[in-house]
């Protein structure tokens, strides 16, 4: 299936929630786009609603006003094409590493034996998981369980990858390795990546673009193009075209 850029479109999309009686807007007259093969971080400060954002394009959540729209379609409820991990470790522990990934296969839209195994094996191959495929969830480091996470997900074959601060809870040695893990699985993969990130620093390395939240109710309030992405070959070290863009989100957040 051809995959058409601007895959997925959000449009005047408004998201809220119910406190005794009273509508409560997080979200509002929010516009937003990915294309095919591409990584949006999305940034803003604690309770601005990016993660109630990931929510409504998973279908988690209902959408007040607006719409989603993925691959022409629009969406309505959840549904395999729209992946999501959490920041938690969520991973099944009764299933092994490779069960837990097939699990994610059995999922797809092609579940004949053979394409699910040959997808299990690519996958703990380019998570670096072949070594622990046999172990159990609680043998595992956070950032191992992370990428077991991210492997069955990617299993099930979404149209859409969607990340929410899959590497807060990790400390700094192992943040920078799933950061270098999620560049070199996207250059294998043809889904869209949203990225949820508290880090301007690794919007500013990652994403092709970053969209800025901000305001109560949260709104896009800008959205910036990062020149040759994942050109950095030291994830301490922006180039400078980057390094603007992170100045630049910085200074925003920091006015508010």
């Amino acid at each position: 299936m051809t995959r058409k850029n601007n895959f997925l479109e959000i449009q005047d999309l408004s998201v809220g929630y119910y406190e005794e009686d009273e509508y409560v807007d997080v979200l509002s007259k929010v516009y937003l786009s990915c294309n095919v093969h591409e990584i949006v971080a999305i940034i803003g400060k604690s309770g601005s609603g990016k993660t109630t954002l990931l929510k409504a394009i998973a279908g988690l959540i209902p959408i007040r006003d607006g719409k989603v729209i993925l691959d022409g379609k629009l969406v309505i409820g959840s549904a395999r094409e729209r992946g999501l991990v959490f920041q938690e470790y969520c991973v099944f522990p009764w299933l092994t590493v490779r069960g837990n990934i097939e699990l994610g296969s059995k999922c797809g839209a092609d579940t004949r034996p053979e394409v699910v195994k040959d997808e299990v094996e690519r996958l703990l191959k380019s998570t670096g998981l072949l070594e622990h495929q046999y172990k159990w969830p609680s043998q595992l480091s956070g950032g191992m369980q992370q990428r077991v996470a991210i492997a069955r997900t990617l299993a099930a074959d979404p149209l859409l990858l969607l990340l929410d601060e899959p590497f807060g809870a990790l400390d700094a040695i192992t943040r920078l390795q799933m950061q270098e893990l999620i560049q070199s699985i996207f250059e294998e993969i043809k889904q869209g990546i949203l990225l949820v990130t508290h880090d301007i620093r690794e919007a500013a390395l990652i994403a092709d673009k970053v969209a800025l939240l901000s305001g109560s109710p949260a709104t896009t309030s800008k959205v910036w193009n990062v020149p040759n992405p994942r050109s950095s070959t030291n994830p301490l070290k922006l180039p400078p075209e980057q390094e603007r863009v992170a100045t630049e989100i910085f200074t925003l957040i920091k006015a508010e």
